[in-house]
Order: C-alpha cells, then structure tokens, then sequence
C-alpha cells in the first residue's frame, strides 16, 4: 500500500494553529483510525509560512476514517504537549551545556568536613579539637613502643589522613607504626529475673548482650555500653549521637549493633607500615569511610628499634566527616 496524505489549512483548526505531536498523539488514541501514521514521511507536518497542516498514513483512510480524522482536527487546540519540567538545584553548580556539577563522596548527608591533629574533649559542650594531640615523641637514643589516644564528643566518620615524621634517615626498616580502635567493654550487672538483657556465652570468658523484657539475668547501662557494629542484633546505635536503644533500625542515621560484656581485641586499621621511607610520610585518600563510636579510642602506635642521636617525633592528621562543631576557646599557652 501507497502512503497517502491528507492536507488541512489552518483556518479548519479551531484556533488557527497546529501542535504536530499533539495531533499525532491524538490520531493515533483513536480507535476509529485504523491506518498508522507515516512516520518516515514526517507523520503530521506543520508549514507556518502557508499555513497548511499535511497527515501522512500509511495507507489511505475510508470515508469515515476521514470523518473521524475531520473531528479531530476541528477539536484540536493547537497547544504543544506540556514538555518536562527543567529543574534546577538551588545554589547548585551547573556547567555552561546545564549539566549539574557534581562531586561523588561518602560523606553522610548533613555532615561536614573536619581536619584535626587532636581528639576532642569528649564532653560535647567543650572544645571539639581540644584533645589529645596525635604526636609521638622519642628522646635521643631512646626506642620501644609508644602510642597516644584521641577520643571524639560523639560519632564521627574516618576519611582519610595522613602521619609524618622527621628526619626520615632517623628510622630503619625494623621502625613501624599501627593504627587501631580500642573498643571499651560494656559492663553489666546481674538481676537474676529481673534484668533488661541476657548473656549468652561465645566462648571463654566472652558473652553477647541480648535485650530482655525485664526478666532477664543481668542489666546493661545503655548510656555507657560500647556498641560493636554487626550485620544482625536487636540493638540500635545512632550514628549521629551514639545513643543506644533497644529495637529494629530504621531511617537513615542508625545502624544495628550487638553488645559484649568483654574487651574486644584491637581493630587494626593500620597494621605494621614500615617507617624505612625517603619522604618520611604516609598519607591515604580512601573511598570509604569508617565510623568511630565516640566510646571508642582511636590510637596510633610507633615501635622504634633505631637509636640515633637527636629526639624525632610522629605527627598524625586526620580528615573527620561530622555533624556538630564548636566555638574554639582561648587556650593556655
């Protein structure tokens, strides 16, 4: 069959205008039509300049398809399809082809980036920052193990960091640093019948925390219980503010949890970096990030087994993604 095309001028439109997709949206919902529109030959073609609408088809239209095709020109309104709605990012950066400008990171979201040198004073209404510094200091000729402690007001996440020494020629291959979570016990005390929770032996010495409805065996303090992030457990820990609670997580800042009654080994997140290095730093951009529960204690570990005749020290920085901040205060000096 032979494409055939059917010519109306504007005049026969009700508004004396033609919006080819309308009108070929509109053809085609009829059932009343059944040849197909001629795409390859422009389906509905609008000519502004002489003002004539051509309706192209597949094959030609029996008397009463072009009666229906009449009524559906005469109820044409000639407005265009609503096209999608553009939407723009409030103080968003977009490039000059509009295409938004965006930064992949795994920055929870309302958190903000923090470098620091030092912990926290752990009570949140004191300084953030105004901690322990993460340095190492060795007198001359001195060597063994040392490590220093930073602790945080409340849950931060890990990015990445950086820990530099001088002069890079004081240390040798056997010199060497870790970094580690000390993760506290969580304490609890028998109320035999009577306790929020119950132990559940996992070997010598070692128990798991499970909730109880008040006839358990022990209670546990959930304001100063050491939560220990687990893929299952009926402990829910909030990432924001590090507040325990009983139940299953849901939202968005929460993470389930399992509780133990006994000091967890170290988690290494740095273990043996040898310290023999020409540039005498180590530094990392990590993709991820690691949450640390403000009941934990981030340490960093140097064993020196090199004696050389000045003092050398170990400096530490980290980068923190966190959700609260506060005024720095004067300091002694």
């Amino acid at each position: 069959m032979a494409s055939t095309s059917y010519e109306y001028a504007y005049s026969a439109f009700p508004n004396d205008k033609v919006a080819p997709d309308r009108l070929a949206q509109e053809i085609t919902a009829s059932v009343l039509i059944v040849p197909s529109l001629d795409m390859a030959s422009g389906g509905v073609v609008a000519d502004d300049t002489d003002q004539i609408c051509t309706i192209w088809f597949l094959a030609a239209l029996s008397t009463e398809e072009q009666a229906a095709l009449a009524a559906i020109v005469a109820a044409h309104s000639g407005e265009p399809l609503t096209s999608p709605q553009e939407v723009t990012i409030p103080n968003a950066r977009y490039d000059t082809d509009k295409k938004q400008v965006v930064v992949i990171t795994p920055a929870p979201r309302g958190s903000f980036t923090w470098y620091t040198s030092h912990g926290d004073q752990t009570d949140p209404s004191l300084v953030r920052g105004g901690g322990q510094e993460m340095s190492i200091h060795f007198d001359a000729q001195e060597t063994g193990t040392k490590e220093v402690e930073v602790q945080f007001a409340e849950g931060v996440y890990v990015h990445d960091g950086e820990i530099n020494w001088r002069d890079p020629t004081d240390f040798n291959a056997g010199d060497h640093f870790d970094v580690f979570i000390k993760f506290a016990a969580t304490a609890v005390v028998a109320n035999p019948g009577a306790g929020n929770c119950n132990l559940y032996p996992l070997g010598p010495g070692m128990n798991m925390i499970v909730p109880a409805a008040g006839d358990g065996s022990h209670d546990v303090d959930l304001a100063t219980a050491c939560p220990v992030p687990s893929s299952a457990g009926p402990y829910v820990v909030s990432e924001k503010t590090d507040v325990i609670t009983v139940g299953e997580a849901s939202g968005e800042f929460v993470m389930q949890c399992a509780l133990f009654d006994f000091q967890v080994p170290n988690f290494y997140l740095l273990r043996a970096m040898s310290m023999l290095s020409n540039r005498g730093v180590w530094e990392i951009d990590a993709y991820l990030v690691e949450w640390i529960s403000n009941k934990w204690k981030l340490c960093m570990s140097v064993t020196k087994t090199n004696q050389v005749a000045n003092a050398v020290d170990i400096a530490a920085i980290v980068m923190l993604f966190r959700w609260n901040a506060s005024i720095d205060q004067p300091r002694d000096p």
